[in-house]
């Protein structure tokens, strides 16, 4: 199939969205012919990382903007500017490149609230996503959270909202497939023909992957917690607080990160008595908090704002069980395993707390693996364009 791929933020090898375009991309190319959309500044370096990897069957259109956004691109402010231009410039090439594909796919920015050159054109199929947003925050965990951060995620939730209410009318039609990160996505946009969940992560495979370091020396009869994550409140510290002060003292929380809350964080520890058991590691190389989640007993995941998670995805894979709360993506990563997702309700750090306690290990996984991809993208693209032509 001759695919059109949409992918501002497409950078080989990378992290976070500009990882998740170039994932996308190359494996696409596994079995289908790809023509992709990128920025210029990552037009070259996609160039030169699919040549070295032997890969033909890829074309490279780079679209320009404005030099003083294009610096700012994976930024605040102006590099969302210079998203909104790019999709402008990008709906014009999409059209003029229509006639020589059979479906349209966008890919990055994964924000199902962004708009969409792949989505505002009409002349082809298209798979948008996976895609996902922040879910509201449950007013049971909100004493859990700083002040500072209420009325800013307050702020943007509406914000957010207000832009995603703009895609509806653009997916409720015939060749469109939304692919969600999360069941609150796939809630939000229950009205499109065909929908599909998945997450973006792409891991290596268990027999590829990186190799371990050695384990940080601990008294043999600790139990550890793992928290992973910036130290913002959202991302659930605060929660993840206040289920280490349920537990007995043999519990420990090893926290790996830094973020502008952490010295609030470190004073509510020592508020809850516990700061003797919330040990702050700081940033550590990818090795070593891998290492981690081979040794722990768990990981404790109460993010209130994540999509696909990374840092669970690879806690899965090397059998470390996760232990979540019910909100955004990490539920969809999590079902079937080992783990346990608690209720965002009145009870959840007593939950949390319990299941903490009784979770067990898992085999490691390739349930994450990269290589789920090509078949993956194939039965959506084919479910775009049978749509699109069975509605004529």
């Amino acid at each position: 199939m001759r695919v059109l791929m949409s992918a501002y933020a497409c950078v080989p090898y990378a992290g976070s969205e500009p990882g998740v375009g170039w994932e996308m991309l190359v494996m696409a190319a596994r079995k289908h012919d790809v023509t992709v959309l990128t920025t210029e500044v990552n037009a070259a370096q996609t160039r030169e990382a699919l040549e070295q990897a032997g890969i033909s069957n890829v074309q490279v259109v780079a679209i320009t903007t404005p030099k003083p956004l294009a610096a700012k691109a994976y930024g605040f402010g102006l590099g969302h500017l210079d998203y909104l231009l790019w999709q402008r410039r990008a709906r014009r090439v999409i059209t003029e490149l229509a006639p020589d594909h059979d479906v349209v796919h966008h890919v990055t920015y994964t924000s199902d609230w962004q708009p969409s050159a792949a989505l505002s054109q009409k002349s082809l199929p298209v798979v948008w996503g996976p895609v996902g947003s922040l879910a509201p925050v449950p007013w049971f965990l909100i004493p859990y959270l700083f002040l500072r951060s209420i009325g800013a995620q307050a702020m943007r939730h509406i914000v957010t909202r207000l832009f995603r209410i703009g895609r509806l009318a653009q997916v409720n039609r015939p060749g469109v497939v939304v692919v969600a990160v999360s069941g609150h996505t796939a809630r939000f946009f229950r009205r499109a023909r065909n929908i599909r969940i998945e997450a973006t992560c792409a891991l290596d495979p268990v027999s590829t992957a990186p190799t371990a370091v050695p384990a940080r020396a601990t008294d043999p009869g600790r139990r550890t917690i793992l928290f992973v994550g910036r130290l913002v409140a959202f991302k659930g510290a605060g929660v993840a607080l206040a289920t280490m002060k349920k537990l007995p003292p043999e519990w420990h929380m090893d926290i790996y990160g830094t973020g502008v809350e952490e010295k609030l964080i470190q004073d509510r520890a020592e508020r809850l008595g516990i700061s003797d058991r919330v040990h702050f590691l700081g940033v550590r190389p990818r090795a070593e908090v891998e290492q981690a989640l081979r040794d722990a007993d768990v990981l404790l995941f109460p993010s209130m704002n994540d999509g696909s998670s990374y840092t669970v995805a690879e806690a899965i894979r090397v059998g470390c069980p996760v232990v979540c709360l019910d909100l955004g993506g990490p539920p969809v990563l999590v079902q079937g395993t080992s783990g346990a997702i608690v209720k965002p309700d009145r009870h959840a750090v007593a939950n949390l707390a319990r299941a903490v306690q009784t979770v067990q290990r898992d085999e490691p996984s390739d349930r994450f693996s990269r290589e789920r991809f090509p078949d993956l993208l194939t039965e959506w693209y084919e479910t775009a364009v049978a749509d699109a032509a069975t509605a004529g």
